[in-house]
C-alpha cells in the first residue's frame, strides 16, 4: 500500500468501518509511514472538531419524501404507490375465499388462518418495502 492509498482509506474510515484486511494492511503502512500517521491524526483531529462544533439538523418525518419530490419531482411510475398494497390484500382474499370453499375444514378455522397469515405476510412485505428505500 502506498501513502496516496493509506490517506485514502484514512477517510473512508470516518464514513464506515473497513473490512478487516483492508485494515490490517492500513495499519501496517501507518505502522511503518510517519507522514501518513500524521495524516491520520490531523484528519481524526478535525473529525472530532467538526463533530463539537456542528451539529445535525433534526428532519421531519417527512423529510425523505419531500427530498425525494424535489429530486424527482415527475411521477415515479405508471401505478400509484398504494398498489402493491392493494394488490397483496385483494390476492390474499381471493386466496382465503378458495380455500373457503374448496378445504374440507370448519370455515372460522380457515379464515383465521388465511387472516393471520395475511397479517403477517403484508407485515414482513411493509418492513421489506421500509429497508429498501432507506437504501
Amino acid at each position: 500500500m502506498d501513502c496516496q492509498d493509506a490517506q485514502d482509506k484514512i477517510s473512508e474510515c470516518f464514513d464506515r468501518l473497513l473490512p478487516l484486511d483492508e485494515r490490517r494492511e492500513l495499519d501496517m503502512h501507518l505502522a511503518s509511514c510517519a507522514q501518513c500517521r500524521e495524516f491520520s491524526h490531523l484528519q481524526t483531529t478535525l473529525d472530532i472538531q467538526l463533530k463539537q462544533a456542528v451539529t445535525a439538523p433534526q428532519l421531519g418525518a417527512d423529510f425523505r419524501a419531500r427530498l425525494y419530490a424535489r429530486i424527482d419531482p415527475k411521477p415515479r411510475g405508471l401505478w400509484p404507490d398504494w398498489f402493491p398494497d392493494v394488490g397483496y390484500l385483494v390476492g390474499c382474499g381471493v386466496a382465503v375465499l378458495w380455500c373457503v370453499l374448496l378445504l374440507p375444514f370448519p370455515v372460522s378455522r380457515v379464515l383465521w388462518i388465511g387472516g393471520l397469515a395475511t397479517a403477517i405476510g403484508y407485515s414482513l412485505q411493509a418492513l421489506l418495502f421500509t429497508s429498501l428505500e432507506e437504501l
